[in-house]
């Protein structure tokens, strides 16, 4: 909107308080006066009138006769007015000073000339966020998950209209609202984009294990925890990025026990050969010597053997069994589960 059009010696039709952007006004000056300037003028995009409003002057002011002429006093709308005087000779020196909330349109300073009119034409006092239709670099909230697309960052002055729009930032995408903001009068329309986190959703399925999840959405993570029994073969974590889960899905490996070990004077009973499944027990006996402890281990579900291990003590001889061809006997094998 522009300011009422304010022409000290003019006359007051039809007057309105709403002068939007494309309104026409005319200027007609009381009697004995006349327009200095041209008295149809438009309000233009910016809240100022095009071209700038006349002044009415005495008639007698725009002969070349009127060497001492004076000029009229300066009404500016929306002026402060001090030190007011009704004879501004030629030469007279004013400042117009704005009221709280308005800036000066034009120059400040002016002086009354030998034909009786203001020089330079009297400013106009406007809104200070109507003094330019032009935006600087659109500012984007603090902390905020969006972003200015790169192709604006170039620029620091925006023409009135002008549209900027912004993207979700990495590992972001679009919830709700619209992306564009405008130039109005010097303002920035509110950004209305809302970006959500990206979904990356079950980071997939692990045979005898299981993920465990901070969250499925950027940034969250997913670790990889084997069953009982089972050892992780491959990487552990899986980060959920801006297109997925990055990383492969592990393995979960049986864990299994390598030859139970020796014990002096002792044998294992059995035929059975490595690798040994958890839980497989296998049982000691003694050659030489009396068996001191549990004559059964078993191989644990993290790969080991129980313990303790048996002991053969003693001097007392034990006869071995001869088995069928001469050869010694290891006994029998028990492949029991705990």
């Amino acid at each position: 909107m522009c300011p009422a059009p304010e022409v000290a010696n003019s006359v007051k039709k039809g007057v309105t308080h709403d002068y939007k952007v494309g309104a026409m006004v005319t200027v007609a000056c009381s009697a004995g006066f006349e327009a200095r300037g041209e008295r149809n003028v438009k309000c233009g995009d910016d809240g100022q009138w095009q071209p700038p409003l006349p002044q009415c002057v005495p008639r007698a002011a725009t002969t070349k006769a009127a060497v001492a002429a004076m000029c009229p006093a300066p009404e500016v709308a929306n002026s402060v007015k001090k030190g007011v005087t009704h004879d501004y000779k030629v030469g007279a020196m004013v400042t117009v000073a704005c009221s709280a909330g308005f800036e000066a349109r034009g120059e400040r300073n002016v002086k009354c000339g030998d034909d009786g009119q203001w020089q330079p034409p009297l400013p106009q006092c406007v809104p200070r966020a109507a003094t330019t239709s032009r935006c600087g670099v659109p500012e984007t909230p603090r902390g905020s998950n969006v972003q200015l697309a790169p192709k604006f960052f170039s620029i620091e002055s925006f023409a009135a209209g002008a549209k900027v729009y912004y993207l979700c930032g990495v590992g972001h995408v679009r919830d709700q609202g619209s992306k564009y903001r405008k130039c109005i009068r010097g303002q920035w329309s509110p950004l209305e984009l809302q970006c959500r986190r990206r979904l990356c959703g079950s980071a997939g399925e692990i045979h005898n294990g299981r993920y465990i999840y901070t969250g499925v959405e950027f940034g969250d993570i997913a670790t990889a925890k084997c069953d009982s029994g089972f050892q992780l073969v491959g990487q552990a974590t899986r980060n959920c990025l801006s297109r997925g889960w990055d990383g492969h899905d592990p393995l979960c490996e049986e864990l299994s026990c390598e030859d139970p070990p020796e014990v002096p004077n002792a044998e294992v009973v059995g035929f059975a050969e490595a690798p040994y499944s958890p839980r497989t027990v296998v049982t000691y006996r003694c050659q030489v010597g009396v068996l001191i402890g549990p004559s059964d281990i078993w191989c644990t579900d993290n790969g080991t053997w129980s313990s303790p291990l048996p002991q053969c003590k003693g001097t007392s001889h034990q006869v071995l069994n001869r088995a069928p061809g001469g050869g010694t006997s290891r006994g029998r094998f028990t492949n029991k589960l705990l």
